[in-house]
């Protein structure tokens, strides 16, 4: 049960805003002395000190079972003050009188109207509103603190002990009041912010005069004073004496002191007092337009009485009515003036013990009231005192006549801010993308179809990138909407511009906030308080993002790179709007309206690929050929572009201006970015560094598998500082030997518990996440499927320039080629190896370019080129296996001589590289050189050296020098091969070579029967399912095609194709091969709508893989025109033939023989859709390029010149 003791409460001022609640406990109990530690209980209660200085707070101490010693002073002069020294420079003071003003518990945001409570003569500024119970509740505080916890209450303290010696008067406690109340009510916000007093009393008459005495005031006086009065709203008085009241016996304590200055008070307060009867009549004037709630006691108070034992005087008298009910009233209409009776005496009539309590029931009632109303009433009361501005723009930037698409992107934003709802509601999007995708942009196209369509709304434009200009852009809408004190220095904008934006009469806005990319900007205090950042208490505080009003007469559109800090302002992600970059119709148009001249289309698409369709990257590359014209054209930017990376950066790094963009924005592309990287760089380095890292990849399908090993790395180099850090490159392992001595050498290691691998797992799977995180918020990176990432072209050329800048490129080149290197697979390659091999084949193109300058990696990059070139040369890569196999062969050439393995295997590839080109003399020189030096290293039977001979005999099989590459196998096979004696893989592929070369000697059932032998053994030795059964499959498939036996060669090429499926991915050359032989079998047939399906697959791989001039796309594209000409779909084979005749005039020329081959028939399917005017138009230049090239006798010019008669005569 609580105890009946009496508290008491003192006010402890001058307390820093960092200290705490406890540590002022600690200072108190450090005061106390031992027993009283045991006796004495107290709670610490921090409010803010209404002072608006920003320096100090306010604590209530509430002692419940007595008064410490340290504070007895106080006891005896209630009127002083006791200080403490809680340090060499900080003094709090104690005291009990609570004198000025108090606040009693910390509004919550927004502030929706302060209330002032003025206690009576006599009485206690805290005490006199403290209940009588047993909890001792001060209403003012526990309870209003609950039920209007936006209103900032205060209660007001004044010298108002009768036995005091002070000669105060009605007029300079007034003045004394209106001192104090200029110090809590001194900003442009507090000082209109809504007004409700709670007097009693003779607090009622110092208010009373107050407000008649404000009402003579003039406009130039200071602004807290002449605006009291026209913030006032609603006033609850307390059994206030208007006409005076009974004061006989405070006289008759007074009387032994005929000089005592009370007396004068007295005379002025007493029963038909002529200052009180004036006064009466101007305030009644003066308040007919304000709330009024008179309460009036009904219960008598006894009279003060002399104790002659105790010697002290009490009310311990006869009852008497110390207000009578005509002086507690204004005697106004009801309708102006609520009048209440209470039972209570003249003391309790403000003391409420619950909220039950009828006297609190009714004054909660009347300012909750007060609270609904005064906010429309007190703005608009202000409204006709200050000059009004008619709705505008603050958007610094004029209309773009430049402006296309992006419609998609305007009405989501539109049905965000405007809502779908029929009700009023604060509403809050947010634009997110990369820096020069267009945000702002978007954003000022908003904001003036706003204008356009809704001219009574108020349109704001805020920079959100600082502090400062965050601030900036708030006194614009000040000076715009003509806020009253925006100039003054030291006026609280932020919170000035917040409330009139909070103020629904003020009409509905729209606010954007521009390059809102850091969520810390709007955690920061504003700059009146960022003295105090340090010290700041967490009732006080109020950040940037507080000044934000979430009112339902705004919303707020935000352009954001970063979508957690974009999140942070919303609150949510569904009203995120990711802006990507432009689509091709409309980054066409773009281009097209930014250019001067006319542009080729075909062309301009290109250049728009290559910009990654980035707005702000086509108006880079449009300023900068506009400039220049006619000298530059978009097709002269895009070969400069393409150039090299010098080239391109410059063109990129050019910034020629753009005033629709912020003026303190940079205009290039790769500036514009590395703003972002550094921002990362400098709040996240690790994800920073992985964004790096990812640079180096290909920008599509990074694995997520490579980059969380290359955080296992860091993490083990992190935990074990003395091991090779995961940066520093080994020796090559291209040499099996070396591997094995590895093995061999590798430390003993003893495995970790589970339980520690799984936190070191969880751990790198946390710091992975949270650092991809930070790059996909800042739309740097993005899914591309569930294990691998993409990025946009320019960002990862832009990041590789921000790495070079800060010598930090070479590092993360030696770090990438680390991971490629430990990732791919060697041959042989199984269908998982050729899986991983597929998927990582691109991020190994790059590194070729990635030659690292330091000496020690040199093998790490050639053992990637080399791995590398050999899985891209078997799937037809050519050109690229090639250079990468040079790159690999000279760097191991000066390492480790050319008479070593690590050596041989590039020279193989790139041996093997020149076949598939076509380049027999450069491939067969080197493929013999790589023989002869694996006979000297590894003996004339090692496999190794049996399969270099077997391709050198291929080479001289395909420049048709079918007796060398006879003989040379049959001494390798030690001149019997039908015996089989041999029965190994390269064996049995000598023995398949040995019957390719019979059949292109037409000895087609010798070549049957050998590759029948081959076949056998292979199923016998290896099995069905084998990739050597399916080649040798394709073998003996051509020769049945020789021999024009379509049914077994179809039958034959089925089954190998579904073991090459198996094995094999969609896109490999040898599956493509397999393809294209069953679709020309099947065309042979006339089965041509199966064979147009699987020409048709290939040449989609064909084109994807190799590029549209490739000659193997050729030959794909020619075999689908034949499927297309079997169906007489003679359109569509025309379309091809006309594509493949393009390609070749320009690769091969237009005299070849091979492109008049197509011309001709070109012509020949225009002539049978009748198209002869065509026709002729091809047919006449093929005829004279045929007699020009082959001569006028060539079967082919005589067969052309023949069709060319027709043609002409028909």
């Amino acid at each position: 049960m609580e105890s009946l003791t009496k508290s008491t409460v003192f006010r402890v001022s001058d307390l820093p805003n960092g200290i705490t609640a406890q540590q002022l406990e600690s200072v108190i109990n450090d005061k106390l002395r031992e027993q009283e530690k045991v006796n004495i209980n107290f709670t610490v209660n921090l409010v803010p000190s209404p002072y608006i200085d920003g320096q100090s707070q306010v604590a209530l101490v509430d002692f419940k079972s007595g008064t410490p010693q340290f504070l007895s002073a106080l006891t005896k002069d209630p009127l002083g003050d006791w200080q403490i020294e809680i340090d060499e420079t900080e003094v709090i003071t104690f005291d009990r009188h609570f004198h000025g003003f108090t606040q009693l518990y910390s509004p919550e945001r927004p502030v929706s109207a302060d209330i002032i409570a003025i206690t009576g003569l006599d009485g206690h500024a805290y005490g006199s509103w403290k209940g009588k119970g047993n909890l001792g509740r001060m209403w003012l505080r526990h309870f209003l603190s609950q039920d209007l916890p936006h209103c900032r209450t205060m209660i007001y303290g004044y010298d108002s002990r009768l036995t005091s010696h002070g000669i105060n008067t009605i007029m300079d406690y007034g003045r004394e009041f209106l001192e104090e109340i200029k110090q809590v009510r001194n900003t442009p916000e507090s000082t209109q912010r809504p007004l409700f007093f709670i007097a009693h009393s003779f607090g009622g008459i110092i208010l009373a005069h107050c407000l008649v005495k404000i009402a003579r005031t003039f406009a130039s006086d200071h602004p807290t004073i002449t605006s009291l009065l026209g913030s006032t709203h609603g006033i609850l008085l307390f059994a206030i004496p208007h006409r005076g009241l009974v004061v006989d016996d405070i006289r008759k304590m007074l009387a032994e002191d005929e000089n005592h200055p009370r007396h004068t008070l007295l005379q002025q307060i007493n029963m038909k007092s002529d200052l009180l009867t004036g006064q009466l009549v101007d305030f009644k004037n003066l308040i007919r337009d304000r709330k009024i709630v008179s309460f009036y006691e009904t219960k008598q108070t006894r009279q003060l009485e002399f104790n002659t034992e105790t010697q002290s005087w009490g009310r311990t008298g006869k009852f008497a009515t110390t207000v009578e009910m005509d002086s507690a009233m204004l005697q106004l209409p009801d309708h102006l003036e609520d009048k209440i009776p209470l039972h209570e005496d003249h003391s309790s009539i403000v003391k409420f013990d619950s909220k039950s309590a009828q006297g609190y029931r009714s004054a909660i009632r009347n300012l909750k009231q007060f609270e609904q109303e005064a906010p429309l009433i007190i703005s608009s009361r202000f409204m006709q005192l200050r000059p009004t501005a008619t709705p505008s723009s603050t958007v610094p930037f004029k209309r773009d006549k430049m402006f296309v698409g992006r419609e998609d992107i305007l009405e989501r934003v539109e049905s965000i801010i405007c809502g779908m709802s029929a009700i009023s509601q604060h509403n809050r999007a947010a634009l997110v993308g990369i820096g020069g995708i267009g945000k702002s942009q978007i954003a000022i196209e908003y904001s003036h179809r706003c204008r356009e369509h809704s001219p009574e709304t108020w349109v704001f434009w805020v920079h959100g990138g600082n502090a400062a200009r965050f601030e900036a852009g708030y006194k614009r809408i000040a000076e715009r909407v003509k806020l009253i004190g925006w100039e003054k220095p030291d006026t609280n904008i932020l919170e000035l511009v917040s409330d009139w934006l909070s103020d629904e009469a003020n009409g509905r806005w729209i606010m954007i906030i521009d390059n809102a990319d850091d969520a810390g900007v709007f955690l920061h205090l504003p700059n009146k308080n960022r003295d105090a950042e340090e010290h700041h208490h967490k009732h006080t505080t109020r950040y940037v993002s507080d000044f934000l009003p979430q009112t339902s007469n705004g919303s707020i559109l935000i352009t954001s790179r970063n979508r957690d800090a974009a999140y942070s302002l919303l609150g949510n992600y569904s009203d995120i709007i990711s802006v990507t970059p432009m689509g091709q119709g409309d980054a066409l148009s773009l281009l097209q309206k930014l250019a001067k001249y006319g542009i080729d289309d075909v062309i301009a698409l290109e250049l728009l690929e290559e910009l990654d369709y980035i707005p702000l990257a086509i108006a880079q590359a449009a300023a900068y050929i506009g400039q220049r014209s006619p000298r530059v054209t978009v097709s002269t930017y895009l070969d400069e572009f393409r150039r090299s990376d010098t080239s391109r950066a410059r063109l990129l790094e050019i910034d020629s201006g753009d005033d629709r963009r912020d003026s303190r924005a940079s205009n290039s592309i790769i500036s514009t970015w590395q703003i972002s990287f550094e921002h990362i760089r400098q709040t996240n380095p690790r994800a920073a560094r992985l964004l790096s890292l990812m640079s180096l990849f290909d920008r599509q399908g990074i694995p997520v598998s490579l980059l969380k090993n290359y955080y296992q790395r860091q993490f083990d180099h992190d935990k074990n500082p003395k091991s090779k850090h995961p940066l520093k490159r080994r020796r090559s392992d291209s040499n099996p030997l070396s591997q094995r001595n590895q093995r061999n050498q590798r430390s003993v290691s003893y495995p970790r518990p589970d339980s520690e691998c799984r936190r070191e797992s969880d751990k790198i799977e946390t710091e992975f996440e949270d650092d991809i995180h930070v790059l996909r918020s800042y739309s740097l990176v993005a899914d591309m499927t569930e294990t691998t990432f993409e990025m946009h072209r320019l960002v990862q050329f832009s990041t590789k320039k921000w790495l070079e800048v800060n010598n930090r490129l070479e590092e993360l080149k030696e770090a990438y080629i680390k991971i490629i290197d430990d990732a791919f697979p060697r041959p042989p390659y199984d269908i998982q190896k050729r899986k991983l091999c597929q998927k990582l084949f691109p991020h190994t193109v790059p590194i070729l370019t990635y030659r690292p300058i330091n000496d020690n990696c040199l093998e790490q990059w050639a053992s990637v080129l080399s791995k590398t070139a050999t899985y891209g040369v078997a799937k037809g890569h050519c050109s690229m296996g090639a250079k990468m196999a040079k790159q690999a062969v000279e760097v191991y050439k000066e390492k480790l001589g050319l008479q070593n393995l690590a050596t041989l295997r590039p020279m193989f590839d790139l041996a093997g590289a020149y076949h598939f080109q076509g380049k027999w003399k450069e491939g067969l020189e080197l493929m013999t050189k790589v023989l002869e030096l694996y006979t000297e290293l590894l003996g004339k039977d090692h496999p190794t050296r049996m399969n270099t001979l077997n391709k050198v005999a291929r080479f001289y099989m395909d420049q048709n020098q079918l007796d060398k590459a006879e003989e040379l196998l049959m001494e390798a096979l030690g001149g019997a091969p039908t015996e089989f004696r041999r029965e190994d893989p390269v064996s049995l592929d000598s023995i398949s070579i040995l019957a390719s070369i019979y059949c292109q000697k037409d000895q087609l059932e010798k070549a049957e029967n050998t590759h029948l032998q081959v076949l056998e053994t292979i199923r016998r030795v290896l099995g069905k399912g084998n990739l050597l059964t399916a080649s040798s499959m394709q073998q003996l498939g051509f020769v049945y095609m020789k021999q024009k036996r379509w049914n077994d060669a179809e039958k034959l090429y089925m089954e190998s194709l579904e073991i090459n499926r198996r094995v094999f991915g969609p896109d490999d050359r040898v599956l493509l091969e397999n393809m294209e032989c069953l679709g020309y079998v099947l065309s042979k047939q006339e089965q041509w709508t199966e064979a147009e399906e699987l020409h048709r697959r290939v040449l989609e791989i064909r084109e994807r893989e190799l590029g549209s001039e490739h000659s193997l796309t050729l030959n794909a594209m020619d075999y689908l025109q034949v499927a297309y000409m079997g169906q007489k779909k003679y359109k569509m084979a025309g379309e091809l033939l006309r594509k493949i005749f393009e390609i070749q005039k320009k690769t091969l020329g237009p005299g070849d023989e091979t492109t008049l081959l197509t011309m001709f028939n070109l012509s020949s399917i225009l002539w049978r859709q009748k198209c002869r005017d065509e026709t002729l138009e091809l047919l006449v230049p093929c005829v004279t390029m045929s007699i020009d090239t082959l001569g006028g006798s060539h079967p082919h010019t005589l067969a052309r010149i023949s069709v060319l008669n027709t043609v002409d005569q028909g």
